[in-house]
């Protein structure tokens, strides 16, 4: 490929949103990809064949994992397998095509496209796989499933979407991680920058994003960047830097980039058999929330709310009651070892209580267990440590009781917060409450964080916790406060079981 392919006039493109990192959002999929040699995934270095087995195995081990779980929901639901006289290879043959069927179906919905998709969006593919399956097999048989009237064929449907959940968000969270160690991610060249996502190669390896930025090819016209991405050349050398490079996705990053030129970068991809993905700027937002639409020859990016009223509200409020009702009762014994603990290893009282803001900027009265020496007000006084500082946080060893480092790194100091959450103060998920010093000093940055009642866990704990700066934090909690679902409360409660495992950013 050269230069000088034929440009050809510029097609309205059909778009995708499937990836968000800050304000940056990926729209993938701007042409359909061929099939061929150079549409089989090119991966990122290092270890290009390395990393392509590994996307190879991970689609394998999901497959296997599909299999067994439409194997265990027929299992469990007592379907028979085949006619009583059937013999043992008929079943075998039975089994395998119902096994083949379905990863067929999975993958006609692009399950298994390598693609990086939200849990919501796979379990809306998902239940949709299951019900044009259903409704194969009953062609198939031609009506004759003596099971679809008693119940069962009902019972393995339930079966199958619960087993395929659980193993599809355990698939997901593992190729985030592996994502963000590097070793799944797609060779991309980004074409052009964009003022407004001045670390855009930083975004996208610190998201999971499955994009491996390797350099950059400049376009006139675009503002300079320092992101340290090497420069491959400019829009004229764009196929040779493909074939010295061998990328497998190209990014559209620039704004000043023509139609006849963009046009031509389509083309190109065509040809190549590379992803095109193009960058727009959108308001911090999950992809499920973002929607396409054309205007004209153009698209614009439609942003849904969500807004926590109404029955939002009453679900979110009825998670919280039952979450932290049965956290209570099973917590119990735990929380009688940690208040002797507490008690027999330094003076002063159990609990630590504190005035805390939370929705509407109402203040309450926190619970936590004491992590901290008798006389801490004092101390930090003494070394003249600013209080009123956004997400500050005393730190020292000498400051901690001795059992004080230990309740903080699996957050075992937290669970009291639970008895907040009954009377309504806080909720399971939602942006930590602050002091009300911290909050008084800091008014523009931390006030919209009070849009939703805090919460004991949420969307900075499970990105980072103390790691992040008070600018990040709040960045973090507005995400959430923009995009709040009860599936992603879900998916935040579980991931915080990863992230206390792990104690990651614990402090």
């Amino acid at each position: 490929m050269s230069q000088s392919v034929e440009r050809e006039p510029m097609v309205e493109p059909t778009l995708r949103v499937t990836e968000t990192a800050g304000e940056v959002t990926v729209i993938r999929d701007l042409v359909p990809e061929p099939l061929g040699v150079h549409a089989i995934g090119r991966d990122a270095e290092p270890g290009p064949d390395r990393r392509r087995r590994n996307r190879r195995l991970l689609t394998a081990a999901m497959a296997l994992t599909d299999a067994l779980s439409l194997i265990l929901a027929v299992v469990l639901s007592g379907i028979p397998v085949a006619g009583a006289g059937a013999s043992a290879g008929q079943r075998s043959l039975l089994i395998s095509t119902s096994v083949v069927l379905w990863l067929a179906v999975l993958g006609a919905f692009g399950l298994y496209s390598g693609e990086r998709m939200a849990i919501g969006e796979q379990a809306r593919r998902i239940i949709a796989s299951a019900g044009v399956a259903t409704a194969v097999s009953l062609v198939l048989a031609a009506g004759r499933l003596p099971f679809a009237s008693d119940g069962r064929l009902g019972w393995t449907l339930v079966l199958l979407l619960c087993a395929e959940l659980s193993t599809r968000a355990v698939w997901t969270l593992t190729a985030d991680g592996l994502r963000r160690r590097g070793v799944l991610g797609l060779r991309t060249l980004v074409i052009g920058t964009d003022e407004g996502s001045p670390d855009l190669a930083r975004a996208l390896t610190s998201s999971g994003s499955d994009l491996a930025p390797i350099g950059r090819i400049s376009v006139e016209g675009d503002p300079e960047t320092h992101d340290g991405l090497p420069n491959l050349g400019s829009l004229r050398s764009l196929a040779a830097a493909i074939r010295s490079n061998d990328p497998s996705c190209l990014l559209v990053a620039s704004r000043s980039l023509g139609s006849a030129d963009l046009a031509w970068v389509r083309r190109l991809a065509r040809h190549e058999g590379l992803r095109l993905r193009l960058l727009v700027r959108a308001p911090d937002a999950l992809a499920s929330r973002l929607t396409i639409t054309p205007v004209g020859s153009l698209v614009a990016v439609g942003v849904r709310g969500a807004r926590l009223t109404g029955v939002r509200a009453g679900l979110k409020r009825a998670l919280d009651m039952t979450g932290a009702a049965v956290g209570l009762v099973l917590a119990s014994p735990i929380m009688v070892c940690v208040a002797v603990a507490v008690r027999v290893t330094s003076p002063g009282p159990i609990l630590f209580r504190q005035e805390r803001i939370t929705r509407g900027g109402r203040s309450f009265t926190i619970m936590k267990f004491r992590t901290m020496v008798h006389g801490v007000d004092r101390m930090i006084e003494e070394r003249s440590l600013d209080r009123t500082q956004a997400y500050f946080k005393p730190a020292g060893t000498d400051l901690l009781t001795p059992i004080g480092g230990f309740l903080r790194r699996f957050s075992l100091d937290e669970l009291p917060q639970l008895w907040n959450v009954l009377r309504g103060d806080m909720s399971l998920v939602g942006p930590r409450p602050l002091p009300a010093e911290q909050v008084a000093a800091n008014p523009e940055l931390l006030e919209p964080r009070h849009d939703v009642r805090a919460g004991i866990t949420g969307w900075w704990q499970i990105n980072g916790r103390s790691e992040l700066s008070p600018e990040e934090a709040v960045q973090q909690d507005l995400f959430y406060i923009e995009n709040w679902s009860l599936g992603l409360d879900l998916s935040i409660l579980v991931r915080t079981i990863g992230v206390l495992l792990h104690t990651r950013g614990a402090r």
